[in-house]
């Protein structure tokens, strides 16, 4: 047997041979999983990167551009192309209720921003950026290129006008503000009409820019509904207005667990949720997303008030029994209650039983088969946070019912210092 020797450098070469046709090993970005980038810098991922920075531009509330090219399906960046990203982040930027804009420490960018979106008065900007333009008196070069650069952008103020003048009016809010656009995205084409024409549609139709237009296209079913809300969450995370946690625990406490536990029905937790939204745009400086529920206090009359609201949108046919379809056997629509003994409670539950608070009837779907409640029998009444003992949703949670009258001193008061306690 004949034996070859084969020299390093020859052995080298077959093996750069062989490591040139092996299949090539991709590095994934573990964030997107690829769909966003190849993952070479992980931290340089726009679902990272893109999201972060939207956060800061929302959280400085000046106008800034939302980034969302490598963050959205193309479905949902068909309805938000730039201009109504735009339209957003004016939204964020206005001030709230009774309040004006502070030019104070705004660059001139973020001032001439502020004026293209109508959200500050031409004449104010002019005052701040003549106030700044005698402030700068030096004569080296510095100074004369700082005073050029205020000249030139108080010219550009002068002669720019707003996308849109800044109202103020209830309802002018980015949340309300994207949740009519994905709903019409996924409700546009159904064949029941409930659409109408909600209050952040106010003001924003009279502007020029057709960006603005923001109707409510009510969803059908429950299937629109839940995409709906999917695209609606996903909106938000993107242009950093919320964190994923304080959404979807939101949405858990007024649509999901309602709907579950067979409460209320789908149409009305929708409205119920839009009452809540209202509420977080109207007084952003009292309520938001993660305190909205427990500081307002008795969902109930929110429940009610939101039935009210689908009675008056919504088919009539949704509120009839079996649809209206005598015979069919569907009784989904009616509230099924227990009529055995409750022989006792879940004492490790952390929600206050409703029923017990009211002194009503039990839902079958509370009880358990032995006959024991699902919840808590203790006061539900709404408590400052912090307070020993309480349950999960700072509750009273101490032995008297919520209809006789709560008299810990801890009760939560609403904005404004009045309470929640029922009288």
């Amino acid at each position: 047997m004949r034996v070859v020797t084969l020299s390093s450098s020859s052995i080298s070469s077959m093996l750069l041979l062989i490591l040139m046709f092996l299949p090539r090993v991709l590095t994934v970005c573990k964030t997107c999983g690829g769909e966003a980038c190849d993952g070479a810098d992980p931290s340089s991922c726009p679902w990272i990167r893109h999201i972060s920075s939207n956060a800061a531009a929302v959280g400085a509330a000046v106008g800034g551009v939302l980034t969302l090219s490598k963050l959205l399906p193309p479905k949902l960046l068909r309805v938000f192309p730039i201009s109504v990203c735009n339209v957003i982040s004016t939204l964020v930027a206005r001030p709230t209720q009774g309040r004006e804009y502070d030019p104070e420490g705004k660059s001139l960018h973020e001032l001439y921003v502020a004026r293209q979106s109508g959200i500050i008065e031409k004449e104010h900007a002019r005052v701040e950026l003549s106030r700044r333009l005698s402030a700068v008196t030096g004569t080296d070069e510095e100074s004369t290129l700082e005073r050029k650069n205020i000249a030139m952008y108080l010219q550009l103020i002068n002669e720019v006008a707003p996308t849109h003048q800044a109202s103020g009016t209830v309802g002018d809010g980015p949340f309300l503000f994207i949740l009519c656009r994905v709903s019409n995205m996924i409700s546009k084409s159904s064949k029941v009409d409930v659409t109408l024409c909600h209050e952040v549609e106010a003001e924003l139709t009279k502007a020029p820019n057709k960006a603005f237009a923001a109707t409510l296209s009510r969803p059908n079913n429950a299937d629109e509904m839940y995409s709906i809300l999917n695209f609606f969450v996903t909106m938000l995370v993107a242009s950093g207005l919320c964190h994923t946690l304080a959404i979807v625990n939101f949405l858990e406490t007024v649509v999901y667990e309602p709907i579950r536990r067979g409460r209320i029905q789908w149409y009305v937790a929708f409205e119920l949720m839009v009452l809540y939204l209202m509420k977080v745009e109207d007084e952003p400086d009292s309520y938001r997303l993660t305190n909205v529920v427990a500081a307002l206090g008795g969902m109930d009359s929110y429940r009610e008030e939101a039935t009210k609201v689908a009675q008056a949108v919504y088919p009539a046919s949704f509120f009839r029994v079996d649809g209206g379809n005598p015979g069919s056997g569907n009784h989904s629509n009616t509230k099924k209650y227990y009529t055995g003994v409750i022989r006792g409670f879940n004492e490790e539950s952390k929600t206050a039983c409703q029923a017990w608070n009211k002194g009503t009837q039990h839902l079958a779907s509370d009880v358990s088969p032995d006959g024991t409640c699902k919840f808590f029998h203790g006061c539900s009444q709404f408590l400052v946070p912090g307070v020993e003992g309480a349950g999960s949703q700072n509750q009273c949670f101490q032995a008297h019912k919520f209809k006789d009258g709560c008299t810990r001193p801890e009760v939560e008061k609403k904005a404004g210092g009045k309470s929640t306690r029922r009288k």
